[in-house]
């Protein structure tokens, strides 16, 4: 196997993505993350007949609809990071 000038292997075919083959549980994070973020909208709407109790939720919920994704579901690099203790940088 050859190697190029920064010392990473050559690919050979087609590129692979993030979530290649794992389409159904692409679908079913889309739907989560996409309901979450219209219980969001709904009650950041409820906001002036509502209280601040929906808008302190409509932001909370804000919140978690990026956090599910980035930080809460496990990924490659968020295991490669977590074994043996070591810090990886993504070059």
């Amino acid at each position: 196997m050859s190697q190029t000038s920064h010392g990473a292997p050559e690919r050979s075919g087609a590129p692979q993505y993030s979530g290649t083959k794992e389409l159904g549980s692409n679908i079913v994070l889309f739907i989560l993350c996409f309901g979450v973020l219209l219980g969001c909208l709904y009650a950041l709407g409820t906001y002036p007949d509502g209280g601040w109790v929906w808008f302190a939720g409509g932001i909370l919920l804000y919140g978690l609809t990026f956090m599910i994704p980035l930080w809460i579901l496990p990924s490659k690099t968020n295991e490669a990071a977590a074994a043996g203790g070591q810090e990886l940088h993504l070059k």
